[in-house]
């Protein structure tokens, strides 16, 4: 088991779910140009993982920086979905508040953050 799994137990009760479901990229990703970048007109949202062994976070902040993204740092490795799921999620609300505003407030958003505190608390 990897040293970082050993010291996250969440990560190590999700790791197979993970792992079953990660799938190689697809080599067109590196040889096809993108035509209209979504990120040049729509507002986005960026996680630098301060930690993260597989992006270096440098080019992380760059990325982010260049698309103008609402950026937050997390120190946590490549995996900050799973071992700081709270600061994703509210990454991820703070994104569907600016998306859809009139909606932020509504009955389902209440019940996303409910599903994400239990989540959270289990």
């Amino acid at each position: 088991m990897p040293s970082l799994m050993r010291r996250s137990p969440r990560l190590a009760r999700s790791n197979t779910s993970v792992f079953a479901v990660q799938q190689p990229f697809k080599k067109s990703l590196t040889t096809e140009k993108t035509a209209n970048a979504a990120w040049r007109t729509k507002p986005t949202f960026y996680a630098v993982s301060s930690q993260d062994r597989t992006i270096n976070p440098d080019l992380e902040r760059f990325m982010a920086k260049r698309m103008g993204a609402n950026t937050i740092e997390i120190e946590a490795s490549h995996l900050a979905l799973i071992s700081h799921p709270d600061a994703i999620t509210n990454l991820i609300l703070e994104a569907l508040a600016v998306w859809n505003p009139t909606r932020s407030n509504s009955i389902g958003m209440r019940r996303a953050r409910e599903l994400v505190a239990q989540f959270l608390a289990a």
